[in-house]
């Protein structure tokens, strides 16, 4: 019912015609255009307060969780009478310093080799330049059923130094035989790797690929679930492929082709922030 003026009255003229015996409130409410709920509520606060209780009530709850503070409590004369308005209602004072942000904290093995990180990253295959770069959205459907590609990133965890492929999924083959690959890749300066760890994907859960670990004399591991820290490495071992995406190609196999010169420049061009420096200055692999 919509608040008006002559609300009370509304109110008043609805209550008595059904408690002075008049039609029943399923007729009230047709009559009066209101629900069910409205006329048996007003219906009980008349015979509780009369027509009193049938005025326009506030809409503020009875009770708030923290108190409004008062606008004179806040709008002091002086600087000292404001000082104990803040003290008094717990507001902190606007010279109050600011806490110092906390320290980043960096992890990182001693000698390269000790730790690679290895995951999976999905990407979508496409036939066209996407109409983010070109701005045309004709045919983009036309796209559609591709199919995906998957990024295969390892990554040192002391140097940051990074090997990835393009890989056409995620199986347990594709899995053992990029793990090799990387083992070669890093074998060829003369870094033997220690312990490799990965997420809790298929692949990386195998038997077979627990297995291979062991004959290689690797110590497998697998991060914990929820835990992000330990993905930061493989991560930013995308970036190469993030690079990659940044400049406009044709195909994904165009992107697929770009991905060495971009590793090229990851490894030993791109400075790094969490060592401060490039790769080759701290023990290039």
């Amino acid at each position: 019912m919509d608040a008006h003026n002559n609300a009370p009255e509304r109110r008043e003229a609805m209550v008595r015609s059904v408690v002075e015996g008049g039609p029943s409130q399923a007729t009230a409410v047709r009559r009066f255009n209101v629900t069910p709920k409205t006329v048996a509520k007003q219906i009980i606060r008349f015979r509780a307060e009369g027509v009193g209780g049938l005025r326009d009530r506030s809409s503020r709850p009875h009770s708030s969780r923290q108190p409004r503070v008062p606008s004179s409590r806040l709008c002091a004369d002086s600087a000292t009478s404001a000082g104990r308005s803040r003290a008094s209602w717990n507001i902190a004072s606007d010279r109050q310093p600011h806490p110092a942000p906390a320290r980043v904290r960096r992890y990182g093995r001693e000698h390269p080799g000790e730790i690679v990180h290895i995951e999976i990253k999905k990407l979508g295959r496409f036939n066209r330049i996407g109409h983010r770069i070109t701005g045309d959205r004709t045919g983009q459907n036309n796209t559609c059923g591709v199919g995906w590609e998957y990024l295969h990133p390892a990554i040192d965890d002391h140097s940051r130094d990074a090997y990835s492929e393009v890989l056409p999924d995620e199986k347990r083959s594709s899995g053992l035989r990029f793990l090799l690959n990387t083992l070669r890749f890093f074998r060829a300066p003369g870094v033997k790797v220690q312990r490799v760890m990965n997420d809790n994907g298929v692949s990386f859960r195998s038997h077979r690929y627990a297995k291979t670990s062991r004959l290689l004399k690797i110590k497998h591991l697998r991060t914990r679930p929820t835990r992000s820290k330990p993905t930061a490495r493989p991560n930013g071992a995308n970036q190469p492929a993030r690079m990659s995406l940044a400049r406009a190609c044709n195909t994904s196999e165009e992107r697929a082709a770009e991905l060495p010169r971009r590793l090229y420049r990851y490894n030993w061009r791109r400075s790094h922030g969490s060592i401060g420096s490039n790769h080759q200055s701290v023990d290039p692999v």
